[in-house]
């Protein structure tokens, strides 16, 4: 294999693992974990892992779904982001930005996703704007880079992540209702982290 096969193969291989990270936080943001998925993330295997942010919070999320069932992540899952009327986080962009929901970070989104060809996923309950339905977005442009390019995915993110996912998930970690989840918020929070160092983006 030549240097530039090498490296375009690498490349393919980083751009699967955003991917996949976007596509796995998009799941457990949209629906509480199924136990096969909790069994799963209980056998990761984390001793060998490498010491940065994300494999931490990998580990932490792994020793957490140790310690949970279906039933309990369910009932934490109601707990944070649905509730009796509301749930403990609200999570959209609408509400971080302006403090109200379908205000006009919803608009702006809708014409991104307009201008991107894409449309909200059929059966969804959840306007664009909630987090689940971003981060899943952001896997679509990376997985087609025939129909995206790096600078779309970047202005995606600057526009309709970037700007207050940061804060979702720091509440996420430090909610009281959290214990899974908790880890989840910190995965996050290390993720959209690399990805700003990785759209070569200012990190606080």
């Amino acid at each position: 294999m030549s240097e530039i096969d090498s490296g375009t193969a690498e490349h393919q291989d980083n751009q699967g693992l955003r991917a996949d990270c976007y596509l796995f936080l998009a799941a457990l943001l949209n629906q509480a974990p199924p136990q096969a998925q909790l069994d799963a993330l209980a056998q990761l295997d984390t001793d060998n892992a490498p010491q940065d942010d994300i494999a931490a919070a990998w580990c932490s999320l792994s020793s957490r779904a140790k310690q949970v069932t279906e039933a309990s992540a369910g009932e934490e899952f109601f707990a944070l982001f649905v509730g009796l009327g509301r749930g403990e986080l609200v999570p959209f962009g609408s509400w971080y930005v302006t403090g109200y929901l379908q205000e006009y970070p919803l608009s702006d989104l809708r014409d991104s996703l307009n201008q991107l060809g894409l449309t909200r996923e059929q059966g969804s309950t959840n306007t664009e704007d909630h987090i689940a339905q971003l981060l899943a977005v952001m896997a679509t442009l990376i997985v087609n880079p025939d129909s995206y390019s790096d600078e779309q995915q970047q202005d995606f993110f600057l526009q309709h992540l970037a700007p207050w996912s940061e804060r979702l998930f720091s509440d996420l970690i430090s909610a009281k209702t959290a214990d899974l989840y908790s880890a989840v918020g910190e995965l996050g929070l290390a993720f959209i982290t690399f990805e700003k160092q990785y759209f070569g983006m200012p990190v606080e």
